[in-house]
């Protein structure tokens, strides 16, 4: 236990310092407006968000936008905000799980799904948000609902590579309308019952590649209808995300594998939950 304690001592100091960096990068700028400067409130958005969502790797964006809309971020600035924070935390999760990562089972899905990210990023630009945050939301929820009622004794689905490409083709579409690319892959993934390690080994790398080629591509898409360019003071949004993915971590680690799949339920539930309470803010 001792040793323990000792090897993870490194890390633990480094909690104190990033909190003060938070501090320091956000206490001047906690009276700004939300999307015209750096502001507090949403750097604990972020904070909270990422928290929960890095205990089943996925769904920050889910638990984010609603508090982004609550606080009157710009829609296309909080997708911004959302993928910056999110890239960072799917960069510590695949370091966590870098020993479970398949590169051969990723490559065709990734290939599937950036081939619909300039769908998503073209809908996120020219849709209302209300009605696309609406509509994925009760997607979610339906799927997230059916997984958890369905009998646990239930036979796991057989792999199909037809379903896994057409999930992740739906993640390119997500992923640019709300920056939640995982949403469909998550719950076809969940109903094979794959074990946790080869779930996060699987999502997280999935989840890193899409969020970088979706911010690529708003940030080329977006000034031709009229949006303004990649504000690089999102970066300092990064530090609660840090923090927030430093404790979503955790938690995951003392998970065991029937624990993890009801959260993964649970957290698919309350993201489709969110995503509706952000289209309802959105109207």
């Amino acid at each position: 236990m001792a040793a323990a304690v000792m090897a993870m001592r490194p890390r633990l100091m480094l909690l104190p310092l990033l909190a003060g960096l938070t501090c320091l990068s956000f206490g001047l700028g906690g009276q700004a407006m939300p999307g015209s400067g750096l502001s507090g409130l949403v750097a604990v958005a972020v904070f909270a968000a990422v928290g929960i969502a890095s205990i089943g790797g996925f769904a920050m964006s889910a638990f984010c936008a609603p508090a982004l809309a609550f606080l009157a971020v710009e829609p296309v600035a909080a997708v911004r905000i959302i993928l910056v924070c999110s890239i960072v935390m799917q960069v510590l999760n695949v370091w966590e799980f870098r020993r479970h990562i398949a590169l051969g089972a990723i490559a065709p899905l990734l290939l599937a799904g950036l081939a619909t990210v300039p769908i998503g990023v073209h809908l996120l630009l020219v849709l209302p948000k209300a009605a696309s945050l609406t509509a994925i939301g009760t997607v979610i929820c339906a799927s997230a609902l059916w997984s958890i009622l369905r009998p646990a004794k239930a036979q796991a689905h057989a792999p199909n590579l037809w379903l896994d490409l057409l999930a992740a083709g739906l993640g390119g579409i997500t992923g640019g309308i709300a920056a939640f690319p995982s949403a469909a892959l998550t719950v076809w993934i969940g109903l094979q019952r794959w074990p946790k390690e080869r779930q996060r080994g699987v999502m997280q790398p999935f989840i890193l590649v899409m969020q970088v080629a979706i911010l690529a591509t708003i940030t080329l898409m977006a000034p031709a209808t009229g949006h303004p360019p990649f504000d690089a003071t999102v970066m300092a949004y990064a530090l609660p995300a840090i923090l927030g993915t430093a404790m979503g971590l955790r938690v995951c680690r003392a998970l065991g594998e029937r624990h993890f799949v009801r959260a993964v339920q649970a957290l698919l539930l309350l993201s489709g939950i969110a995503m509706l309470v952000s289209g309802l803010l959105a109207a």
